[in-house]
């Protein structure tokens, strides 16, 4: 009654009638049992009995007719089930013969009799039944193993079953396409060091599968990790994505490693081999790859060594190193060690693979294919970038999206306008420029359509190219507009150009004759007689960027010390600024 009653508190309902009371209470309403139910422990004892499993799934009426039949015996607290009749209940139960849905009844009977001997108030020698229902239960669950083995199972699994089985080694073969075969049977694909299974599946087939290839696999990737250690050099090759391939298959990969000139190599697959065997085939790897990084960009490995970089000095040593970083080639002409750099440290640079010119400095051994396809794949490991491959040996070619300055410097190529022009090439261009330059005697001269050829260029992308050797139209056609003569821009200072600004800004009416404080300057009526000084000292006059000797103004080193300053004459005022004396104006043209 007390499982019927309501709570009184109002957020809590009751549940519906659970299985263990609805037996109870037809305990309770069994005309043979429930009226000599009194007192806690009769309670108790059939409420222990209500609370038997369902093992069988036999539903409220099946349940309840089990349970009803123990309590005959058992609804005494002091009653106990005999042997003799434990003996009879399990006698029909531990036949192992018949079909699955058999076996399943029986397992699921046998367990609740398994329960009921678990029970020490319930038994009159529970230790003994113990034993025995556990091992009916375990024949009956081979038995069913069986069973579902015998129809669910193909040949192929009971084939590799039974060969596991056995203390001998199991047969395993290899194909030409990498098919396993274990016994006869096709157990999966060995692509690499990876093996790929023929069932995947959680099931017995995928078990069996699965531990007889791990078990044939052993002898199998021994053997091929043997020969990648041995193997030679023609065997090995790289992928686009950082991978090598073992006779055209897939066998480790490159990560990044402390330089982008020194990456570590990594196994992919073959885990089922011994530790020393996989370490064999890694080295070997690694060696091969090292000695690729040698073979392809010789430069760059001199320059890896101390000892060699240690014969440049100053400018040298600097642009060395930063080819080395770039990849094939660096832009010089924003910089002054292309003009600075001396004969002797070319001839050094020359010496260790780098060519430095007044355009660009680069390896001439990392513009070749081969040695472009490699660092394209180091750059983007070490750089965590994708980096583009230049076109195969193209002199020049359009920048699309995704073409940075490093990337094209990776590449060897510099930046010219919308092209990207090789840079042995952009620096052969650069002193045919100069050629023509001293040719002609002046400053505008004619640089021919032809000279577009060098760096593979088409003629309406020219003009573009050339302005990003510092030069600008000096003359056009009248008609087509085409540049017909060219000349190299001024580069003025910044300090020169707010003091041509300052000076070119226009004035008002008498300012020209007025000095500080309002006072006007002699002479009357604001003129100046000829000859007279003016109020404020004569301009400094500027180089000539046309003049035929602007050219010579790249030898004259720039004045590092301070300037002294002169104490101002009297009657003369101070000139803004820095006394008159503006930074002298450095035109460095291309030479």
């Amino acid at each position: 009654a007390s499982l019927s009653r309501r709570s009184p508190n109002p957020v809590l309902r009751q549940n519906p009638e659970a299985l263990d009371e609805w037996v109870l209470r037809r305990m309770a309403e069994d005309a043979s049992i429930g009226p000599d139910v009194r007192g806690v422990r009769k309670v108790r004892r059939l409420w222990d009995l209500a609370r038997l499993p369902d093992f069988r799934k036999a539903g409220h009426d099946g349940h309840a007719r089990l349970v009803l039949g123990l309590a005959d015996t058992l609804a005494d607290p002091d009653a106990r089930l005999g042997d003799a009749g434990m003996e009879k209940r399990l006698e029909a139960l531990s036949a192992t013969r018949g079909d699955i849905p058999h076996i399943q009844q029986r397992l699921a009977a046998i367990r609740t009799w398994t329960y009921a001997a678990h029970r020490d108030d319930w038994l009159e020698n529970p230790a003994l039944w113990r034993e025995k229902t556990r091992e009916i239960e375990d024949r009956l669950s081979d038995a069913l193993h069986q069973a579902l083995t015998a129809r669910f199972v193909d040949k192929r699994t009971t084939a590799l079953l039974a060969g596991l089985s056995k203390e001998d080694a199991l047969v395993s073969e290899i194909g030409t396409e990498g098919e396993v075969t274990v016994e006869g049977h096709v157990v999966g694909r060995l692509v690499g060091l990876k093996f790929e299974p023929a069932s995947s599946a959680r099931t017995l087939e995928g078990r069996a599968v699965r531990n007889a290839a791990s078990q044939a696999l052993r002898p199998i990737l021994a053997a091929r990790l043997a020969a990648i250690a041995q193997a030679k050099g023609g065997l090995l090759d790289f992928t686009d994505g950082g991978g090598i391939r073992y006779s055209s298959e897939l066998v480790a990969r490159l990560s990044k490693g402390s330089d982008w000139l020194r990456p570590q190599v990594e196994l992919m697959g073959g885990d089922e081999a011994e530790p020393a065997q996989r370490e064999a085939a890694r080295a070997a790897i690694a060696d091969w790859v090292t000695r690729q990084i040698a073979t392809r960009l010789p430069t760059h490995t001199r320059l890896l060594k101390p000892e060699n970089a240690a014969g440049l000095e100053g400018l040298a040593r600097g642009i060395a190193f930063r080819v080395k970083e770039s990849g094939a080639a660096i832009d010089l002409r924003g910089d002054d060690p292309g003009h600075r750099l001396s004969k002797e440290q070319r001839d050094a640079l020359r010496t260790m693979g780098i060519r430095a010119g007044r355009v660009a400095a680069h390896a001439p051994d990392a513009q070749k294919p081969a040695a472009q396809q490699l660092i394209a794949i180091l750059r983007t490991l070490f750089d965590d970038d994708p980096c583009q491959a230049a076109p195969v040996g193209a002199g020049s070619f359009e920048v699309g999206e995704g073409w940075t300055d490093g990337t094209l410097a990776a590449n060897g190529y510099l930046r010219f306008g919308k092209r990207a022009v090789r840079a042995d090439l952009a620096e052969r261009l650069g002193w045919e420029i100069s050629r023509r330059r001293k040719e002609a005697g002046k400053n505008q001269f004619e640089l021919p359509a032809e000279l577009a050829s060098i760096v593979s260029c088409p003629g309406d992308d020219f003009p573009a190219v050339l302005k990003g050797f510092g030069l600008v139209p000096a003359q056009k056609d009248a008609e087509t507009g085409a540049p017909t003569l060219w000349r190299y821009a001024a580069r003025a200072r910044p300090e020169e150009a707010s003091q041509k600004a300052r000076r070119g800004r226009p004035s008002a009416a008498g300012a020209g004759n007025t000095r500080p404080g309002g006072r006007k300057a002699r002479g009357g009526h604001g003129k100046s007689k000829p000859g007279s000084r003016q109020g404020t000292r004569p301009e400094d006059k500027q180089p000539d960027p046309d003049s035929p000797f602007a050219a010579l103004a790249v030898l004259i080193e720039p004045d590092d010390k301070p300037e002294k300053k002169r104490k101002p004459r009297k009657r003369r005022r101070k000139t803004g600024g820095n006394g008159g004396k503006g930074p002298g104006f450095v035109y460095r043209p291309f030479l």
